[in-house]
């Protein structure tokens, strides 16, 4: 089913409403499913904010059994043209221990109490 996204703006907020289009006799109508999120437009462009947009998004889009992976990936395509997704978290870095021993006045307690 094709759906679309409506955006309306109200007193500085910019809310995103998913749409349903159909077909009822013929003629095209068109079904309010949910309002997905809003986020002010002075925080467009906040990280902060548009992490808290898409987190909403993907609440409700979650919540809704009827769509399939493809309308999700292609509604939030849609979404993200006007706000943009935050970047994903860089991996972790991890430290792998030397495979060489440190001597010297560098060395580490445990080896200098083992010599006693």
């Amino acid at each position: 089913m094709p759906f679309c996204i409506a955006w309306s703006r109200t007193s500085g907020t910019v809310t995103a409403t998913l749409w349903e289009q159909t077909l009822i006799e013929g003629r095209p109508a068109s079904r309010r499913m949910c309002r997905l999120a809003a986020i002010g437009q002075d925080w467009l462009d906040d990280i902060a904010e548009a992490d808290r947009f898409w987190h909403h998004v993907r609440q409700r889009l979650g919540r809704l059994q009827r769509l399939s992976g493809r309308d999700r990936d292609g509604i939030e395509a849609a979404l993200a043209q006007r706000v943009p997704k935050p970047a994903p978290a860089p991996p972790p870095v991890t430290v792998h221990r030397s495979g060489h021993p440190v001597r010297g006045p560098f060395a580490p307690l445990t080896r200098s109490l083992r010599a006693r």
